[in-house]
């Protein structure tokens, strides 16, 4: 006899069956039937088994999770029914969730044990159906691109520092986590530019710039000064010719020798009794006053002396002849004494000789009357 049961294929019900769902006692012997044939949807085995009687619903619940039994029809028997597609069961696995009937079949999925830790290897104990966490050593990827070799330890991911030094004085090396290293440019700073032959570098815009040249000078025009560009050091190379300038005012003709400037000596003569005639480096001819004898070239002054780089006259020259009736004078150009007779009241030194005038170049006087 066929069963059909609520929105399912029907499942047929025996001695077999009675065994398998209920427990029951006595069941009709079927030696040709097997628990896969209960499970098939479309099987019909009503020729083949007896059906069981029941008086109650209890009395037909089924063992298999996704078979519902029920009691009914006349005369009464158990009939059995494949639950709705998603009915809840329990599979008995601990390791899975959410079980529900897919035909005869309970099943669920399988328990989520992910840590999401990738230093873990993640299982469900089938007995507890616990998750359990057991570290791997194995690589893997922190997520920082900071780090490099990342590597499992004790369930952590964790690799070394990357080195984000690039080697260039002028930027600062820093490194993200989500971006890697980042070079970031300093303005101003004290750098090195590799050539010795120059100083005070400074940095700008991530690049060392190079600051003044070294001055290489030895103030000597005789040598032809340089840098060294493998050490840095100022070189100075003799000139074993050529002209140039010691900066002495007293020479002229300078010229270079063995790394030397020097010139022949100056001439300094201004052809003046009245200086002393000098030669200072840093001046050239020096002409000194003094106060020497000279000779001013006019022959009626004697005793000439130099003064404030002149001749100065000297005393007038005595043209005197002593005698009170010449008129003396020196006269210029040859410095003859020149003795002129003049006309005026002169002394004879004669108390008798009264109202003396010159005469003649003589002093010439009336005489005194004596008479008393």
């Amino acid at each position: 006899m066929s069963i059909s049961s609520r929105n399912t294929v029907p499942v047929v019900v025996g001695a077999a069956l009675c065994l398998l769902v209920h427990n029951c006692s006595n069941p009709v012997k079927s030696p040709d039937l097997t628990v896969e044939d209960l499970t098939q949807p479309s099987a019909d085995y009503s020729e083949r088994l007896q059906e069981p009687s029941c008086s109650s619903h209890e009395q037909c619940l089924s063992a298999v999770q996704c078979l519902e039994g029920r009691c009914g029809g006349e005369p009464a028997q158990c009939v059995y029914t494949l639950l709705p597609t998603g009915s809840s069961c329990d599979d008995g696995n601990p390791c899975t969730v959410d079980d529900a009937c897919q035909g005869q079949v309970c099943g669920g999925n399988p328990r989520p044990c992910s840590d999401d830790n990738v230093c873990t290897v993640d299982t469900c104990d089938a007995k507890s159906g616990r998750c359990q966490f057991a570290s791997s050593p194995s690589a893997c990827d922190d997520g920082n691109l900071c780090t490099l070799d990342d590597v499992c330890t004790e369930g952590i991911c964790a690799g070394l520092p990357v080195d984000c030094n690039d080697g260039n004085p002028c930027t600062v090396s820093l490194c993200q986590p989500d971006v890697g290293c980042v070079q970031a440019a300093v303005e101003a700073v004290p750098c090195d530019d590799g050539d010795p032959c120059t100083s005070d570098d400074l940095c700008s815009q991530s690049v060392c710039h190079p600051g003044p040249v070294v001055v290489c000078d030895d103030n000597n025009p005789c040598t032809d000064d340089q840098c060294a560009l493998a050490t840095g050091d100022c070189i100075y190379e003799a000139r074993i010719d050529g002209t140039c300038d010691d900066d002495n005012k007293c020479t002229v003709e300078d010229i270079c020798a063995d790394g030397q400037c020097g010139g022949s000596p100056i001439v300094c003569d201004d052809e003046n009794l009245c200086t002393e005639d000098g030669c200072l480096p840093q001046l050239g001819c020096v002409f000194t006053p003094n106060q020497m004898p000279c000779d001013d070239l006019e022959p009626c002054t004697i005793g000439d002396l130099c003064f404030d780089g002149q001749c100065g006259p000297g005393s007038p020259k005595n043209c005197s002849d002593d005698n009170p009736c010449t008129l003396d004078l020196c006269q210029p150009g040859d410095g003859l004494c020149l003795h002129q007779f003049v006309s005026w009241p002169c002394d004879d030194g004669n108390l008798c000789t009264q109202a003396e005038l010159c005469d003649e170049g003589m002093c010439v006087g009336e005489a005194v009357l004596c008479d008393d």
